[in-house]
């Protein structure tokens, strides 16, 4: 695809989850807007990815309080 972003499957490994649970996150509104897209295939920069995996894991250790 474009170097730097990263698509709905690269997502989902990189989270270790299956991409059918990425397109939930993202039809649910729990994942950043795609930065881009080409034709119908929503891709995110590595950098949004990066900073939304920092949020959840952040989220995810204010709700252990």
């Amino acid at each position: 695809m474009i170097p730097g972003y990263l698509t709905i499957a690269a997502v989902a490994e990189r989270i270790g989850v299956s991409p059918k649970t990425v397109r939930q996150y993202q039809w649910r509104g729990d994942m950043p807007p795609p930065d881009e897209r080409v034709g119908q295939s929503p891709l995110w920069k590595e950098t949004t990815i990066e900073q939304w995996e920092k949020d959840r894991a952040s989220a995810s250790w204010n709700r252990k309080k």
